[in-house]
């Protein structure tokens, strides 16, 4: 670093390298560090005695030097010409210099040749002594002097024009540079050049001096370059090196003010200059970068990337709005109708294919156009049409897909009409597509009909079905249009088989208040009148699936009313028919499946038509056999046991014919139908709880049943209770009570064919049941007496010691060995201690309150009620505790309360009793008082808030027994029933108080009802004392605004529109409102990058006659086009989408807005031009806001 107070005055080129860029800055030395930086042999003096080799000011008369005092700023230098800027007048036959060391300049001795430089006559001559020689001067082109002196150096000399070193010289590229490079330099010095050339994609003043630097890819890739500082308005330009043409001179491929991006093609050099705008010089930072080559342009038929894929063939182009399926132009809405070409800028040439069209054979491989239609938040019918010349170009429907693209292996329809229906949420894309070719011209509209009947009770055909609300199918889901549909009648003794696959089948009901469960399936609904009073059975039979069958009654005319329901069942409904009547008959199913069945009609007195469903169909209580409708039927004979069996005992049955029987094929405790033959067995036991039956052989097939005998069938199929394959196990309860066991057989192979081994094992009996009054073991002592009941809780039993009162207190003891060891109302069966016993009774309704002061651990109070279970029965245990026992008592009737415990709860205890008086509890279903009357019947509730029923406000009654009736009553005061409102606008007095609509003060604030005023009358029309303008409410009005003209050059909304001068509509063509700035000029080939930003270019464009509706208020640029002599050429846009484009043809100089063509928007649109006669192309790009935007031109010629 240089002492405090020096000055950075003379840069040197310092050189380094880092691991991938590579650096180029400057460093320097000071003027005041007692350095003699020159390192000359001149009288070594340094800084303000200054040598000779850096002195500013002459040595005094002693021949010492001067302190520097009038420096011209030394700056760094590479040669002596550089100098000659700092020192433009030396003293006479001195010169100035650099020294190369240091690179800083300085004054001496000139040459011989230069000794009289001031007169211009030394030129090449030897001059000594002053002395000169009468030469005349030429300007040398090429060594970086001014050789004659007239202040402008080699090709700056008018002198030169002509020199092959100036001919096609408007650049000199200073050294090449590669990838990843970061430098600083500067346009004065070596290496910089200043050329007075104009470059063809900028319309900057570009005349200061210039650096160039050579970049060479040597293939496709991505290169920017970035000016990261500069001293001074710097600026970029980039253009193809070409030796053979003037540098930059219709070759520009990028330019900005601080950064230009290209593509980079491969076989080709590139000039990056750095240049200064209106004449600016000095340092700058500069970085170039570069970038794996992509296919920068998805549409131009070119492999940009060089990779072998073109376009949308290549991955770069994944994402390209012109690669994927569908690009929509706009959203299509119903009653939309457009015009357009197939060939437009937004049009894709991305599907082919199509899943609809594959078997027409269609021709899809020109450009498509696509329209996306978007959801509907009903569902919407819609039908488009297509009108074009081309009879080979047609429209196809696709779904939207969930990613937002359109799918073409949904097809949903295709033809030159379509139709198509699309639900709530779902959205689709109408598609224009065909051949290859030119594009086609089109005519498009779109339909819409409602697909949904959306208010079921306004009186409209909402989806012009010709059904109306309830009328149409769509509202048979709505509750209040939930009605069955009869489809036949039917008459008695009747038989009918029918599907709900048939056409009358419905699915409007789903159960309710007349089903026999829910039966959200389809349906058919008949109707039933009879002539006579008579019984009338409904049956539903041979049905694949479960059915509901309800019969209701047909009143008012309105048919399948629940609140009419006769009955309900799940197959038979037996109902009193009454004369002239109409019945509803629903069979309703619980499933969407087809399901068949067959249905009865019976009239007159029923009978048991099946006898082995175990079913009552003429509800006389009998089922199948039990009925004597089925006496003598087949199914109903006795089996008539044949064989006597017993414990111990093993049958053999030998081949027979003629004992067994074919009665019995249905029972109750078995599935499978047992259609053969059968053998029966009489079980007889004595003294036995349980046998055990094996059938250890018999046909295959047979099964083991046991069954009991019926009031009219010894062995009825109703009464088995137990079934098996080849062993059952049997309770036998009383020798009284005989048991039939059968065997029977599927009937594939007759019974005799094959002998039956039956065997009967029994287990010692027992007292089973000890409450049932049957000896079930059979050793003469019944129930409670058998000493195999001793342990059952009915049997327990326990003695009062003494008549307990209320207030009593009671001191005991408990020993062990007790009675009861278990009771009803408690866990537990090991209450081991010897109860203590107390009979308590109450006169009037009381409560009994029990409580422990002391005890021992597993004592438990129990309150019993004898008349339940006999005297102490613990089955009748009401409630227990173990701390405090309530209850209440019935009045004159026994209660005992028992102290019991567990065998470890032996020893004293102590209780307090107490009774309380029972109040009328109004909610809980009892006579608590023992008054006999309950809840809000008893006195006591009346005046209970639950026991005063509300006050129905339009009965006419007094409900709440207040005197007051309906409306009367405060009750009813907020209703809207008993608050009437006046409409406004129905000529009716709506609340009664003899005023009409807007006569009526409660209209006074209704906005039909308020006068206003009609600003252009010529009268008072709200009656204010004011006419028209004079009045306030018309301060807005049009007719009563003074709008001042716009003054389009004062930056002010004169007119108060919102847009100020240029942006007015009023300016158009007024001064320069309107008129193009030129930014440059773009030529057949050109690729041109660049960024658009606020107060950088022109902004005299904001209406645009050919993009109606919008006010463009951001800068603009304009490119006029020049294609030359081809036949046609396409301008393709890329870039920021806050960009619009224009294009101008324009006749004469300039050009103006108003010659305005065609406009575009998106991050990317193609232009095509064609030659016209006088006409110039323009195109500008414009936004609509301020702000900074990149775009990529590129114009093509054919």
């Amino acid at each position: 670093m240089s002492a405090k107070g020096s000055t950075l005055c003379s840069p040197s080129l310092v050189v380094g390298a880092g691991a991938a860029i590579s650096w180029i800055i400057f460093t320097s030395i000071g003027c005041s560090n007692t350095v003699d930086e020159s390192n000359d042999t001149n009288s070594g003096m340094v800084d303000a005695a200054q040598d000779v080799n850096d002195v500013l000011t002459p040595a005094d008369s002693a021949g010492n030097d001067q302190p520097d005092t009038a420096s011209p700023g030394i700056t760094g230098c590479f040669s002596d010409q550089e100098c000659t800027l700092v020192f433009p007048s030396p003293p006479a036959c001195q010169t100035a210099k650099c020294n190369l060391i240091g690179n800083f300049c300085y004054i001496g001795d000139a040459p011989d040749e230069l000794f009289c430089s001031v007169t211009g006559q030394a030129c090449g001559g030897k001059c000594k002594s002053g002395e000169c020689a009468p030469l005349s001067c030429a300007e040398v082109c090429s060594n970086g002097m001014d050789d004659d002196f007239d202040g402008k150096n080699d090709c700056d000399d008018t002198d030169c024009t002509q020199s092959p070193d100036c001919v096609s010289k408007l650049c000199n590229p200073g050294f090449a540079v590669s990838c990843e490079t970061e430098l600083i330099a500067s346009t004065l010095g070596p290496g910089s050049w200043k050329s007075s050339a104009a470059y063809d994609c900028v319309a900057w003043k570009m005349d200061g001096p210039e650096r160039v630097y050579r970049i060479a890819p040597g293939g496709i890739a991505n290169y920017s370059v970035k000016l990261l500082a500069k001293a001074v308005d710097l600026r970029l330009v980039v253009v193809e090196e070409d030796p053979t043409q003037p540098c930059g001179r219709g070759r520009c491929v990028a330019y900005g003010e601080e950064t230009a991006s290209w593509v980079a093609q491969p076989d080709r050099a590139y000039l990056v200059v750095v240049d200064g705008y209106a004449g600016a010089a000095g340092a700058f930072a500069l970085r170039f970068d570069c970038a794996a080559p992509v296919e920068w342009s998805c549409h131009d038929g070119a492999d940009d990337d060089g990779d072998g894929a073109i376009d949308c063939d290549d991955p770069d182009c994944e994402d390209a709005p012109w690669c994927t399926t569908c690009v929509p132009l706009i959203d299509l809405a119903c009653g939309s109708t457009l015009t357009y070409v197939t060939d437009s800028p937004i049009s894709t040439q991305s599907i082919d294919t199509y899943s609809c069209t594959q078997t027409a054979g269609w021709d899809n491989l020109g450009r498509e156009i696509s329209f996306r239609v978007p959801a509907p938040n009903v569902p919407i019918a819609y039908k488009a049409n297509l009108t074009t010349a081309s009879e080979n170009h047609h429209l196809v429907v696709l779904p939207e897909s969930s990613d937002g693209k359109c799918n073409p292996d949904g097809c949903i329809h295709a033809g030159k009409t379509v139709e198509w229906t699309q639900n709530a949420g779902e959205a689709a894309f109408l598609v224009v597509d065909g051949p290859n070719g030119p594009g086609v011209a089109f005519d498009l509209d779109l339909e819409c009909v409602l697909n949904t009947e959306l208010d079921c009770f306004n009186g409209v055909d909402d989806d012009k079905d010709g059904d109306v609300d309830c009328a149409d199918s769509e509202c048979l889901t709505n509750e209040a249009c939930n009605v069955c549909k009869p489809s036949l009648s039917l008459a008695c003794n009747s038989q009918v088989f029918l599907s709900t696959a048939m056409p009358l089948a419905t699915s409007n009901l789903s159960g309710g208040d007349c089903s026999g469960g829910d039966s959200d399936g389809p349906e058919i609904v008949m109707t039933f009148t009879s002539g006579i009073q008579q019984p009338v059975r409904i049956l539903v039979h041979d049905a694949n699936n479960p059915t509901s069958l309800g019969v209701m009654e047909r009143i008012d005319s309105a048919p399948c009313n629940p609140s009419n329901c006769v009955d309900f069942s799940d197959w038979s409904v037996l109902f009193t028919a009454e004369s002239g009547t109409t019945y509803d008959i629903v069979v309703d199913t619980g499933v969407t499946t087809s399901t068949s069945f067959g249905l009865t009609v019976e009239c007159g007195t029923p009978t048991e038509l099946l006898c082995n469903n175990f079913a009552d169909e003429d509800l006389d209580g009998l089922l199948d056999c039990a009925d004597p409708d089925c006496q003598g039927l087949a199914g109903c004979t006795d089996c008539l046991p044949l064989f006597p069996i017993t414990c111990g005992q093993t049958v053999k049955l030998p081949p027979i014919n003629g004992l067994s029987t074919t009665n019995l094929s249905t029972y109750s405790c078995e599935e499978t139908a047992l259609d053969g033959p059968e053998v029966a067995f009489s079980l007889v036991t004595t003294n036995t709880s349980q046998a055990t039956v094996t059938l250890q052989d018999g046909p295959p097939g047979s099964r083991l049943l046991a069954l009991q005998s019926s009031p009219i069938l010894t062995c009825d199929p109703l009464f088995c209770f137990d079934s098996a394959v080849d062993k059952l196990t049997v309770d036998v309860t009383s020798a009284s009570d005989p048991v039939t066991v059968v065997v029977d057989t599927p009937g594939d192979e007759p019974i005799s064919e094959i002998p039956i081994v039956l065997s009967v094992e029994c287990l010692p009996g027992m007292e089973t049941f000890c409450d049932d009054g049957w000896d079930n073991d059979s050793d003469g002592q019944i129930d409670c007496a058998d000493p195999d009941c001793t342990q059952d809780l009915v049997c327990a039993t326990c003695k009062a010691n003494s008549v307990l009162s209320c207030g009593s207190v009671i001191n005991g003891n408990l020993t062990i060995g007790g009675t009861v060891a278990a009771y009803g109302c408690t866990s537990g069966t090991d209450f081991d201690a010897h109860e203590a016993v107390w009979e308590i009774s109450v006169a009037s309704p009381l409560a009994l309150n029990a409580k422990f002061f002391s005890k021992q651990p597993g004592m438990r109070m129990f309150l019993i009620d004898p008349t339940e279970g006999g005297p102490c029965s613990p089955e009748s245990c009401i409630t227990s505790s173990d701390q405090l026992l309530k209850q209440p008592l019935t009045p004159n009737k026994k209660y005992l309360l028992v102290v019991d415990g567990k065998k470890e709860a032996a020893g004293s205890f102590s209780i307090g009793t107490s009774c309380v008086g029972l109040a009328e509890l109004c909610n809980n279903g009892a006579d608590d008082d023992g008054d006999t009357m309950v809840d809000c019947q008893d006195p006591d509730c009346y005046s209970q808030p639950l026991c005063i029923p509300p006050e129905n406000c339009t009965n006419g009654a007094d409900d709440d027994l207040d005197t007051w009736i309906d409306c009367d009553d405060p009750d009813c005061s907020s209703l809207a029933v008993c608050n009437p409102i006046e409409i406004c606008n129905n000529s009716t007095d709506d609340d009664g108080d003899g005023q009409t609509d807007c006569d009526d003060d409660d209209c006074d604030s209704f906005v039909a009802c308020i006068p206003v005023e009609i600003c252009d009358s010529l009268e008072d029309d709200d009656g204010d004392g004011f006419i028209d303008c004079e009045d306030t409410d018309c301060l807005f009005a049009p007719s009563c605004i003074v709008i001042p003209p716009e003054d389009c050059i004062n930056g002010k909304d004169d007119d108060g529109d919102s847009f100020t001068d240029c942006a007015d509509a009023d300016c158009a063509g007024v001064g320069s409102c309107g008129q193009c700035t030129l930014t440059g000029v773009l030529y057949c080939g050109s690729k041109l990058n660049g960024t658009m930003t606020t107060g950088t270019t022109g902004n005299n464009m904001f209406l645009y006659p050919c993009d109606p509706g919008k006010v463009f208020g951001g800068p603009e640029k304009t490119f006029r086009i020049n294609i030359g002599t081809a036949a046609s050429a396409t301008v393709l846009f890329s870039g920021s989408p806050e960009l619009s484009g224009h294009h101008i043809e324009f006749a004469g100089a300039g050009c103006s807005l108003t010659a305005c063509k065609s406009s575009y928007s998106g991050s990317s649109w193609v232009v095509p031009l064609t030659p016209k006669q006088g006409i110039a192309h323009y195109i500008t790009l414009d936004s609509l806001a301020t702000g900074n935007y990149n775009f990529n031109l590129d114009v093509q010629c054919n």
